[in-house]
């Protein structure tokens, strides 16, 4: 069964919750860009071969998927009333929690007391009914679940439950749905895409923030082989925030790096018949080349062999160990060599055969980790160990002093969770890995990771030799699967030594290609180099920083690369501009003169939102909503071109060129700005843009840039080559005939 997902609205996470928790199906998600499809529905259903089940909309698609009917009256009244509430508040709260959308701050507080009217409303309901009681879910109950979804995961549970004595008897008898709120978690908000657009009227303005100084960080990766997708997004989420900021006129520290040490390294360069460090220095050019290729503008690539940062981590270790936050002790724990990490026993579980029985290896049970895949081994060994415990309580008092902390919501409600649950004292050296940190006075030990590689954020400051004005980080940006390193231990370690904590923690997702991990094995391996050579560097860049929700897992599609190519880029913002320097229309190859008399309620509107998306875009490089930022900008030059269309200054030539002349420099200066703001994300491209416009360097950076209009009228365009995103782009051909073949196969 597939469900084709065709606009912004979220009623496919409703439908995702209903039919997985009534029938656990196997569902496939294939999404459709509203923007270019410009669909009348939610989604609609389909078998394998294409078949359309049934009419869109959500109540019959609860019940294919349930295998039932509603055949009840009364339950299908429920549903529909439930339906009207649910609506009122359903998309605002969980559009503000994830970061999908900014909402004004009346609309919110309106928002806000539907939900109180909603909850008595379905508290009522629910002490009264007598269908939501079978021993069976019923596709209504998912319904009520998915009502309530966005709230458990806002409040804890005995929060939502006081005083509603008819949600309490629903939970009660189905509480299977309330042990589910975690695994739904992740699962659900994969899916949710970044295609909401909020009615200009609901928006919130914001202003853009003065400069300041800021320090933005990447991890520091493991050199365990060739630079992948992974590294190049992270650091190219960061690069984008960092150039944005540099271009505001901010004082911006960025660094990333390599993290070389451990007993992965040290078993391979063993088997390369090395020597550690030559092994770490043959993988540093292939990091540096992928990160060069893809303009990443870093001030430093950090290195944990580097000296300084040897001193460094050595400092931290004495100033933790003079604090008696170091304790010698033993510790027995799941290790994955792989991953370099130790694990408890739920993250632990045993590897299964073909048959679902228990892999047995010289008469033990094989075990691997939860998080990875990878095998682990149960370890036992004497070491330093770091009292973790004990900053359970200050970790959760900053996490509620500091609630940007951690982002996106999702991932801090995990941490919390986790905090939660109980921390242990967690190893801090190794006695048998010998390629690492030296522990001091310590023969033969070396650091563990924990305050080897994690220092390495304070080790580029400059600490701790000199004072330095980098920290506290305003950004470390890391991928979710060490999000518990930066978010808990980190932190613990930083408290212990007395040092402020980073401003933020931002956790990203995954990629899969076409719907499968990345793999080698299975031919999808995502070669940066070659990607680079065969779709162009800028178009990569845009592509990835727009295609997955914040936090959300992305899957790169090539059909979807070129569909973005071809809508967003070719035929709507290389034809506005196009049209925008055509001498047809313009009848000249310098900027037009402007004449603030002949403008319009169209002309003031259209400049308006400008500004409006000036300040939306600041304010979403707040927490590297990168995703959200290509949307707002896609939408902007979309009125862009209805505006031009609507103003046709084709006609005007006719009969007022004054008036015309007016419009085009308008158009001709908004692309200027459009130019400035997409330049963190296509700086290559847009650079040429800002060439064809004859823009002046003072120009093309800064506050006042972006807010007002600063093209000279009467220079001289440069019209040598305007069609900067060509559709005779060799890789497009294959996208061509695949899309022509399906479309003549579906015929038949």
């Amino acid at each position: 069964m597939i469900i084709h997902c065709l606009s912004g609205s979220l009623d496919h996470l409703k439908a995702v919750l209903c039919t997985t928790l009534v029938r656990n199906l196997e569902i496939t998600w294939e999404y459709i860009d509203p923007l270019v499809s410009q669909p009348t529905c939610s989604f609609y259903v389909t078998d394998d071969n294409g078949n359309i089940f049934d009419q869109p909309g959500l109540a019959p698609l609860v019940a294919i998927c349930s295998g039932k009917t509603f055949v009840n009256g009364a339950q299908l009244k429920f549903f529909e009333l439930i339906s009207v509430h649910f609506e009122r508040y359903f998309d605002v709260i969980l559009a503000e929690h994830m970061g999908i959308a900014d909402y004004s701050n009346d609309h919110i507080s309106h928002c806000q007391q539907k939900v109180n009217q909603f909850l008595d409303y379905l508290d009522q309901h629910l002490a009264s009914s007598n269908f939501v009681a079978g021993n069976k879910p019923q596709p209504v109950d998912g319904y009520v679940y998915a009502c309530i979804y966005p709230l458990i995961i806002d409040k804890d549970l005995n929060a939502l439950l006081e005083g509603k004595s008819g949600i309490a008897k629903w939970i009660g008898k189905w509480r299977r749905f309330a042990k589910l709120v975690e695994p739904f978690t992740m699962d659900t908000f994969r899916i949710v895409q970044l295609v909401t657009v909020v009615p200009h009227h609901l928006r919130r303005e914001y202003e853009i923030r003065e400069p300041e100084s800021a320090y933005y960080t990447t991890p520091i990766y493991y050199v365990n082989g060739e630079p992948h997708v992974g590294h190049v997004y992270t650091t190219l989420l960061t690069d984008i925030a960092v150039r944005w900021h540099r271009m505001m006129g901010w004082d911006v520290l960025f660094q990333t790096g390599t993290d070389e040490h451990g007993l992965k390294v040290q078993q391979t360069a063993e088997k390369n018949g090395v020597e550690p460090k030559d092994w770490c220095d043959s993988l540093i050019p292939p990091f540096k080349e992928a990160f060069e290729r893809y303009n990443f503008s870093y001030d430093r690539f950090i290195r944990t062999t580097d000296e300084d940062h040897v001193e460094a981590a050595t400092f931290m270790w004495k100033k933790l160990l003079e604090g008696d936050h170091i304790y010698r002790g033993e510790f027995k724990s799941w290790y994955s060599v792989s991953d370099e990490q130790f694990l408890t026993n739920m993250d632990v579980e045993p590897l299964k055969d073909a048959n679902g029985q228990d892999v047995i290896e010289d008469g033990e049970v094989v075990h691997i980790s939860t998080l990875s895949g990878h095998r682990v081994v149960w370890q036992c060994e004497e070491n330093f160990m770091f009292r973790l415990t004990n900053f359970q309580d200050i970790l959760l008092e900053h996490y509620e002093r500091h609630p940007e902390f951690v982002s996106p919501y999702i991932r801090k409600k995990e941490m919390l969770m986790f905090i939660r649950s109980g921390l242990r004292d967690i190893s801090f050296s190794r006695s048998h890995v010998s390629w690492g940190i030296p522990v001091p006075d310590c023969e033969g030990e070396t650091m563990y990771v924990w305050c080897d590689a994690l220092t390495n954020y304070l080790t580029g400051t400059g600490w701790p030799v000199q004072e330095t004005k980098w920290w506290p980080a305003s950004v470390h940006l890391i991928g979710k699967d060490i999000l518990r390193f930066h978010a808990v231990i980190w932190p613990a370690m930083l408290i212990a030594a007395g040092i402020e904590l980073p401003k933020r923690i931002i956790a990203h997702g995954w990629w899969t290609r076409n719907g499968q991990k990345i793999s080698k094995s299975l031919g999808n391996a995502f070669d940066v180099f070659e990607m680079a050579d065969t779709w162009g560097v800028d178009l990569l860049r845009y592509y990835m920083a727009g295609a997955t929700s914040h936090g959300s897992d992305g899957d790169f599609v090539d059909a979807h690369l070129a569909q973005a190519y071809l809508s967003d880029l070719a035929d709507s913002l290389g034809n506005i501009i196009c049209r925008a320097v055509a001498l047809t229309v313009t009848e000249s190859d310098c900027v037009p003169a402007f004449n603030e008399e002949k403008m319009t309620e169209l002309d003031h509107d259209i400049l308006k939102k400008m500004r409006v998306l000036c300040g939306a875009i600041d304010h979403q490089m707040i927490s590297i909503e990168t995703s959200r930022v290509v949307q707002l900008i896609r939408e902007f030059v979309g009125d862009l071109n209805s505006y031009f269309q609507a103003r046709a200054p084709w006609k005007l030539l006719k009969t007022d060129k004054d008036e015309r002349d007016t419009v085009i420099y308008i158009v001709q200066d908004l692309l200027r700005r459009v130019a400035i703001v997409l330049s963190p994300f296509m700086p290559e491209t847009m650079t040429k843009l800002l060439d064809i416009l004859a823009v002046a360097p003072e120009h093309r950076v800064g506050k006042d840039s972006l807010l007002n209009e600063c093209i000279v009228s009467g220079t001289k365009l440069n019209l040598e080559n305007v069609v900067l995103f060509p559709k005779d782009m060799p890789v497009l051909k294959d996208f061509y005939v695949a899309k022509h073949q399906k479309g003549k196969k579906g015929k038949k």
